[in-house]
């Protein structure tokens, strides 16, 4: 009878023991359970000290979770303010199109209206890749490529187009081979973005572009200057944020946004610094090279 006695008392301490240590984490659970899935403020509620590790992760996660939120409406937000106008546009130009007295009007109009929709599609395809490229990086191809294979083909391409502004533009590499993991076709938009910028941004006093490849210490390391009228220095870092234009140009200001973030997914860096003049502007690139620790 003792031992009965005894076993109960032991099972009704023990009960009673689980239940004031769980009161805590049930209180937390009933807490969490009522809340919405718009809520995702800190759990304040008051946690035996062996749980508060948890109670922290789950506040990290919460915050994380609500910055990835608070990103995808910027982005929608910005998105529908950057496309309400040439859409408008298009729709205009459409309209008078419809309106044109004779056959060749038309043909102008319809001609103007093509433009537009080109750049409303570009615009349009650019914030898409912008936003993969932010949440979804592992989406796109992971393949050994030569950086050198890669930058001779973006020279060859943009030569033509700095031939036709009167521009000299070099691209100039080491003997180092400079081999990297990722997306050939992207890494080289990169890099063509960045020259495009110099071109469309470096003011009407350039008159060079320099490419240069090198690599050191694991690296490869990129460099596009220019000896236009460069970028202050207070500047070199908002240059990246997305519908940043210094000096409010035709373009939609996704270039550098986007050149850094294909630039990320490859594990590299860019940063803005001087260029070929005083005055010149130029951005620095680094990259693992495959094999290397961080490729």
């Amino acid at each position: 009878m003792i031992i009965v006695l005894l076993v109960g008392a032991v099972i009704a301490f023990v009960w009673f023991g689980v239940s004031s240590g769980l009161a805590p984490l049930n209180q937390m659970r009933s807490a969490v359970g009522r809340r919405n899935p718009q809520e995702l403020r800190p759990i304040a509620q008051a946690v035996p000290e062996e749980v508060q590790p948890l109670v922290g992760t789950l506040n990290d996660l919460f915050q994380e979770v609500q910055n990835s939120i608070d990103a995808r409406d910027r982005f929608i937000s910005n998105a529908a303010h950057q496309l309400r106008n040439p859409i408008a546009a298009v729709q205009a130009l459409a309209e008078s199109a419809l309106n044109a007295k004779t056959t060749d009007e038309m043909t102008r109009r319809v001609g103007k209206t093509l433009t537009e929709a080109r750049h409303t599609s570009q615009l349009a395809e650019q914030l898409l890749m912008l936003e993969r490229l932010r949440h979804s990086p592992e989406s796109f191809k992971r393949e050994p490529f030569d950086a050198a294979d890669s930058l001779l083909y973006v020279a060859q391409r943009f030569s033509d187009r700095a031939l036709d502004r009167n521009v000299e533009f070099g691209f100039d590499q080491d003997d180092q081979p400079a081999p990297l993991v990722g997306d050939p076709e992207l890494f080289g938009e990169a890099i063509e973005n960045l020259l495009d910028n110099a071109l469309a941004h470096a003011g009407p006093g350039l008159r060079g572009i320099a490419l240069i490849l090198g690599s050191a210490e694991g690296e490869a390391r990129i460099t596009v200057r220019d000896d236009g009228r460069g970028i202050p220095e207070a500047d070199r870092e908002i240059i990246f944020e997305r519908f940043t234009q210094l000096d409010f140009g035709r373009g939609s200001g996704l270039g550098l946004a986007i050149a850094r973030e294909i630039l990320r997914a490859h594990g590299g860096e860019i940063r803005a610094t001087g260029g070929l003049s005083d005055t010149g502007a130029g951005f620095a690139i680094t990259l693992p090279l495959r094999n290397s620790p961080g490729s």
